[in-house]
């Protein structure tokens, strides 16, 4: 809430926004982040920020509604997509409407126990089977290259199904008078064979630890991943191992 008045993209960008209408903690209405007595800041609805970025890009204010199949009828979701088009250097503003949604990241899949689903479900609502998130980003990303990017843009796409390989880099940064420590987690593809890892607690998966990055089919694009305020990168590995797995290289501080 406090940027809506200060952001001013220098050139237009495609933006893709994925919202639950029952999202307790980012509200769809807007206003204040809480979960239990702890404070995140405000934000504004998902409708102003949709405005603002039409008239950031110039896209039309009228969109392309969509009804999604009702592909899971027990997750009590639907999705609407909204698409509004016309922006400059062929730019667009994208919805994903989860309708009955709420703090979740949507996905074909729910791996979750029962009582694992029951306890996050009644915190942060309802989570949508009806779309793939990482589905949805990736093709949206191939779809809409940054501007002045055609060459990259006319390469051919990885293939899916890379290995992942998986490292912890710590860094530091100057920070006056002492380097301040900054520990980031990177993915990336791999030739190596992947092993059983627990990145601690219940999510675990299947990566090289430590291997030697794919020299084959590069250079690969990098991509830094903000987790949002309060989060960690390691909660969304489900993320970043889908785009490692598809050719990129993806660093979480």
């Amino acid at each position: 809430e406090n940027l809506a008045g200060k952001l001013q993209p220098k050139e237009p960008i495609s933006v893709l926004m994925i919202n639950g209408t029952e999202d307790p903690l980012v509200r769809w209405d807007g206003g204040l982040i809480k979960l239990g007595r702890h404070e995140n800041g405000r934000v504004i609805s998902v409708e102003k920020t949709v405005e603002f970025w039409i008239q950031a890009v110039g896209a039309g204010a009228v969109p392309k509604v969509e009804a999604l199949p009702d592909a899971d009828p027990d997750d009590s979701t639907r999705v609407v997509r909204q698409a509004y088009s016309g922006g400059r250097r062929g730019t667009e503003v994208v919805l994903y409407k989860i309708v009955g949604g709420g703090h979740h990241w949507p996905a074909r899949e729910d791996t979750r126990g029962r009582l694992a689903r029951g306890v996050v479900d009644r915190t942060i609502g309802r989570k949508s089977r009806d779309i793939d998130a990482c589905e949805v980003i990736w093709e949206f990303c191939k779809a809409h290259p940054k501007a002045g990017r055609a060459a990259d843009a006319e390469k051919p796409p990885a293939p899916r199904g890379l290995n992942v390989g998986y490292r912890i880099l710590d860094l530091k940064l100057p920070g006056g008078d002492q380097e301040k420590p900054l520990t980031v987690a990177v993915w990336y593809p791999t030739a190596a064979a992947p092993k059983d890892i627990c990145y601690g607690g219940p999510t675990r998966s299947k990566v090289a630890v430590d291997a030697e990055i794919l020299a084959e089919g590069g250079p690969w694009p990098l991509l830094v991943f903000s987790h949002g305020y309060g989060g960690s990168g390691l909660g969304a590995v489900f993320f970043t191992e889908a785009l490692a797995a598809r050719g990129w290289i993806v660093a979480a501080p």
